[in-house]
């Protein structure tokens, strides 16, 4: 199977764990299988909360520069995004 990058959130809950937590259930009720119900850990991307859009441009960039997040046996990456919320990304099958 192709790898595929995903980017899901915002998710705006008390911290990161709790944030992947809810990504992971809710892609395996929407989607079963594949993307970041295949990833068992993340990392958090530093710095200072972005916003929802420059999130998703480091999120593009970094599913296919940065070794770790663009493994698809590697981690998801956490970001944090202005406001208190968190969105991940990474590549999965």
């Amino acid at each position: 199977m192709p790898a595929v990058p995903f980017f899901l959130g915002p998710y705006y809950v008390d911290n990161v764990d709790s944030a992947f937590g809810e990504a992971v259930n809710a892609s395996r009720l929407f989607l079963g299988s594949g993307g970041i119900t295949d990833k068992d850990d993340y990392v958090v991307i530093g710095g200072k909360p972005r916003s929802l859009e420059a999130a998703q441009e480091l999120a593009a960039k970094l599913s296919t520069t940065d070794p770790a997040v663009s493994d698809v046996h590697g981690p998801a990456a956490a970001i944090e995004i202005e406001g208190g919320g968190w969105v991940f990304c990474g590549v999965a099958t």
